[in-house]
């Protein structure tokens, strides 16, 4: 079978950010809410127990599914397979000008944050972008990947229900619906009570609108995705946000032949920006959503034969996308070690610290560390008791969660244990103040400070007993 020259450059751009998203993902030292969700996942005893945590998280169980089934090694493999799906998607299947479905495997989302940084969210840019490849010729199919695609993030769940809503106006006749709405609002139910929080509290509690969290909101839609080369953490919040936002939407909505589509991206942008003006600081890696949904109908489009009007307003838009995905690929691939990390290790392999008797704790800021690499990193080796309670809500009105002295009991038993966390528990909060031996901080590892990036790490030892509360 011959391949087209065009084919043949398809396979070629499709092989080259594969070969880079492997690579980024063999040097990438993930984050703190990348190891909690493994860590929480490895936690997790059963399905109903998995569910029960994840209702502290603010996410459905998808990700946190797959994790439990492959297990730690392989869950930055996993995450990559899906994103080089995604992109094979976008070359080989979609309708686009080859300017643009070569360039997008390039870009900031698909090379980077959609790729390397493993959450939950490429699962589910993965099952859109599958349900949308199938969206004529296997309609059902379609929309049990959409229904998938809800159990994947919050943002999955609102791109595909905007899908739904689409497949239902064009196609409301169908006889299928009669099994589709019913299976739907079933699930959606299950959904609701994934993303309930307990009684005690969790992410989904706390619900109220914030003119700040807005303006970050409308900043990262109007800047961070066309020019989201300052990175995942950084606040894009800005009194022009919504301008910028408005600027656009409006620039982006051009591009779509159809009114339906236009309302469709438009009333999605402003669902996303007004959760995040709620509930959620809104960084590009949620907002992205906005830029993925713009791509997925268009999806739809290319593949009944229909160009993008006005393409040239997105040439600028790819090259801020493109100068921040080399940037950040660049970064992964020349990210030096957390040496702190690295000599906390070194120091519990020469004090002779039993593995078996060491904790890991992260707090919101700082992730688990690879006590073997010195890694921002979780081991099965290591403790896997308490990280699954870090989001409980009403813990942290005392910073750290009233459950982890019996935690650690549970786990440990009586007498020594080594804990370690980001967060010097003497100095940085009172109610911290306790009988913890502190034994290790950064300026024994000849560290500058403190860090936002888990590179802080102080070790105690800890007493634990019936008689002594060291917490409380």
């Amino acid at each position: 079978m011959k391949f087209s020259r065009e084919r043949s450059l398809d396979f070629v751009f499709w092989t080259l950010s594969t070969l880079l998203i492997f690579a980024a993902t063999a040097t990438h030292q993930p984050w703190r809410d990348e190891a909690q969700a493994v860590m929480l996942a490895q936690d997790a005893t059963g399905f109903w127990d998995l569910i029960q945590r994840i209702r502290w998280e603010g996410h459905p169980m998808l990700w946190f599914l797959l994790i439990k089934v492959v297990g730690p090694t392989l869950t930055p493999l996993l995450h990559s397979t899906f994103a080089v799906g995604t992109n094979a998607l976008i070359i080989f299947k979609s309708g686009w000008p080859r300017w643009l479905k070569w360039a997008l495997p390039f870009t900031y989302y698909f090379a980077f944050e959609y790729a390397v940084i493993y959450r939950d969210y490429a699962v589910g840019i993965f099952l859109l972008f599958a349900a949308v490849t199938v969206w004529k010729t296997r309609p059902n199919l379609a929309f049990i990947l959409l229904l998938l695609a809800t159990q994947a993030n919050f943002f999955a769940l609102i791109l595909a229900s905007t899908l739904g809503v689409l497949m239902l106006i064009e196609d409301p006749r169908s006889k299928s619906w009669f099994w589709r709405i019913p299976v739907a609002l079933a699930l959606l139910v299950f959904t609701i009570y994934q993303l309930t929080p307990p009684e005690s509290g969790g992410f989904a509690s706390g619900w109220g609108f914030s003119s700040d969290l807005f303006q970050t909101a409308t900043g990262s839609v109007g800047m961070g995705i066309p020019i989201p080369m300052f990175g995942g953490q950084f606040d894009y919040g800005s009194h022009y946000g919504l301008i910028y936002s408005l600027i656009l939407l409006g620039i982006l909505s051009l591009t779509f032949p159809s009114t339906k589509h236009r309302w469709l991206f438009i009333g999605s942008a402003a669902v996303i920006i007004l959760f995040c003006s709620i509930k959620l600081h809104a960084y590009i890696r949620h907002t992205g959503h906005v830029w993925v949904l713009f791509l997925l109908l268009h999806f739809i489009l290319s593949r009944q034969g229909q160009k993008i009007i006005r393409f040239k307003l997105l040439s600028l838009v790819l090259l801020g996308q493109l100068v921040a995905g080399s940037l950040y690929l660049n970064q992964e691939f020349n990210n030096n070690e957390y040496s702190s990390a690295a000599d906390v290790a070194e120091y519990l392999t020469e004090a002779q610290i039993p593995n078996e008797k060491t904790a890991v704790f992260p707090d919101n800021l700082t992730p688990a560390i690879s006590l073997e690499s010195g890694h921002a990193y979780y081991q099965p080796t290591r403790d896997t008791v308490m990280t699954h309670i870090i989001w409980d809500a009403k813990s942290q009105e005392d910073v750290w969660p009233k459950q982890l002295k019996s935690r650690l009991i549970s786990h440990f038993g009586y007498g020594e244990v080594y804990l370690i966390s980001g967060i010097n528990m003497h100095r940085d909060y009172p109610r911290a103040q306790n009988d913890w031996k502190l034994i290790l901080d950064p300026d024994s590892l000849n560290y500058f400070g403190p860090s936002i990036s888990g590179e802080s790490f102080y070790l105690y030892k800890i007493e634990l007993s019936e008689e002594r509360e060291t917490l409380e």
